[in-house]
């Protein structure tokens, strides 16, 4: 199964990286539009699954966007100075989400393993984190 938060973390990888691209090119803040549309949909997919996630961290991602599409947008209109601003700007909301993404998490994110505890004829696997909460799996044994 795909894992969300890792998807989440390599689409965030990619706004960076166009982002950065940006600064030098108007294609970098095409990519970089479109990969914030993707981490808007994955993120709204951890939401549905139950992570939670501090408001600074969409309030920057909205920042960011927003910042992109104003540099688009001056970018068109031949103002290189005003889109180059303003990409260093989506580029410092966009890092500071990914910041705040990362420090957010619980210590043992990405270490948690699922504990299986038997009782009786049925187990549970039980995934426990602050993040998520606690969540249950029930299923039968293999004979």
């Amino acid at each position: 199964m795909i894992n969300p938060i890792f998807v989440h973390f390599v689409v965030a990888l990619i706004v960076i990286a166009a982002l950065i691209v940006a600064v030098i090119t108007p294609l970098g803040r095409r990519v970089a539009m479109w990969s914030l549309a993707l981490q808007l949909l994955v993120g709204l997919w951890l939401i549905f699954l139950g992570f939670r996630v501090s408001p600074w961290h969409p309030a920057l991602w909205l920042l960011a966007a927003l910042f992109t599409q104003a540099a688009i947008f001056a970018g068109k209109r031949e103002r290189k100075a005003g889109a180059l601003i303003l990409t260093l700007l989506a580029l410092a909301s966009a890092a500071g989400a990914f910041y705040v993404g990362l420090v957010d998490q619980p210590a043992d994110y990405y270490l948690r393993r699922p504990v299986q505890k038997p009782s009786g004829s049925q187990s549970r696997t039980i995934l426990n984190s602050s993040a998520v909460g606690e969540m249950v799996v029930e299923h039968a044994d293999p004979i």
